[in-house]
């Protein structure tokens, strides 16, 4: 399954939604406003954007048949937006106090995502010259779809979710503040992985059949030192485990993440100021220990004998003595009783995504003063 090819689409779909808003006046002034809608929607010049027919009835201002495609064929589309109490901004854009955009899609060939409900409140539609100098500006206050379902050619079943929610706040100058998403009863059949039949052999033998799992986050951003904390984020997938994730990261905007900057500048400007990575078992380790005792015929305990005595083997790839010392120890304590394990990272200056990616073997924990520590 190509998850990463939904990234693109996903967010363009979340940051120019906003910008899906109009004033209430006439027809003309709906028309109007929804070229300008189309001309914030394709200011990065990486998209095309249309739409069939806008108008205004009271409040309330109907698009219909907003499209936005990329050039890899990558296409969405929103039947009907209906946006309440428009207000014009002045400098450029506009405010409003509610959007709805049910039914939408995104398609990439014979893939297509939907959902089925999606509103937006408080929104905050920016300029194009907003836009294009990534300016922080609190896009909406809320943000909530329901009814997701991402079906692939390579799926017998699809991937649904009952609901992504997102709530911002604004600091006292009006950019981006604390932040907190929940992307909540996530599910798959671990049919997702047939076309990797030995990544699917290793689920079959573990027994897992069907995921579920739900996503949670909350942070803030900070314009003034272009950072953003992530004070909390979980995966927690039934019968897996929950990773648990806190960092702080410089180099960081909403207004770059909307402005969708390329691969390379993300990599040169954003950088890890701190990470720490938690995995807490929630019974997958006993699973593994089990599957590999079965081939052994022996028990848990001689499966993680066996796993600590080959762990050298492995670790040899990480290249750095002094830490594959210490990821030995805490995989030993482990692996006796499999509560956590986590792995922090402090290092003594920010370290760009760049300097991390072009490291050496061996350089890694090092520069980014790693530890790792068990239960």
């Amino acid at each position: 399954m190509r998850i990463n090819s939904w990234r693109g689409p996903v967010v363009i779909a979340l940051a120019t939604l906003p910008y899906f808003v109009t004033a209430a006046a006439s027809a003309t002034d709906a028309r109007q406003i929804a070229d300008s809608l189309v001309a914030a929607a394709t200011a990065t010049g990486r998209f095309q954007a249309s739409y069939n027919q806008a108008t205004a009835d009271g409040d309330d201002i109907t698009i219909s048949g907003y499209k936005i495609t990329r050039t890899n064929a990558r296409t969405i589309e929103i039947p009907t937006i209906v946006v309440s109490g428009a207000v014009m901004r002045e400098p450029g854009g506009f405010t409003a106090q509610s959007i709805v955009f049910d039914g939408g899609k995104v398609t990439r060939g014979n893939d297509v995502a939907t959902w089925t409900t999606g509103l937006i409140e408080e929104a905050l539609i920016p300029s194009v010259e907003e836009i294009k100098s990534e300016a922080n500006i609190l896009p909406f206050g809320k943000i909530a779809i329901s009814g997701l379902t991402l079906s692939e050619s390579n799926l017998t079943k699809p991937v649904t979710a009952a609901e992504l929610r997102v709530v911002m706040q604004a600091n006292v100058d009006g950019s981006p503040g604390a932040f907190a998403a929940q992307f909540s009863g996530i599910h798959f059949s671990a049919e997702l992985l047939k076309g990797r039949p030995q990544e699917k052999a290793v689920l079959d033998a573990l027994g897992y059949e069907e995921f579920d799992l739900n996503i949670a986050v909350a942070g803030a951003f900070d314009a003034a030192t272009q950072s953003m904390t992530i004070n909390n984020l979980t995966i927690n997938t039934a019968d897996v485990g929950i990773i648990t994730v806190k960092a702080r990261l410089s180099g960081v905007s909403l207004g770059k993440i909307v402005a969708t900057r390329t691969d390379a500048a993300t990599r040169a400007e954003a950088k890890v100021d701190n990470l720490e990575i938690r995995f807490d078992n929630v019974g997958i380790v006993e699973r593994a220990l089990d599957m590999h005792a079965a081939l052994i015929w022996g028990t848990r305990e001689d499966a993680a004998a066996q796993v600590n005595a080959a762990a050298p083997l492995v670790l040899y790839l990480v290249g750095n003595e002094s830490f594959q010392e210490k990821i030995a120890a805490a995989l030993k304590e482990f692996l006796v009783d499999p509560k956590s394990i986590a792995v922090s990272m402090t290092p003594n200056a920010p370290v760009s995504l760049e300097q991390i990616l072009r490291s050496e073997r061996g350089e890694l924990p090092d520069l980014l003063q790693a530890d790792i520590s068990a239960n």
